[in-house]
C-alpha cells in the first residue's frame, strides 16, 4: 500500500493512467487501493 506511489513516479506508464503535476486519476487510484487494502487486511484477520 505504501510502495504504490514510488512505483508511479519511477514507472508512470505502468501504474498511472494519467501523468502530470496534479493527477486526479492517480489520487483516485491510490485512495481506492488504500481503502480496499485496509478492508482486505481486516477481512483476512
Amino acid at each position: 500500500m505504501f510502495g504504490f506511489h514510488p512505483l508511479t513516479v519511477a514507472w508512470p506508464s505502468g501504474w498511472a493512467w494519467h501523468t502530470g503535476p496534479r493527477s486526479e486519476y492517480l489520487e483516485m487510484i491510490l485512495a481506492i487501493h488504500a481503502t480496499l487494502g485496509a478492508f482486505l487486511w481486516l477481512a483476512a484477520r
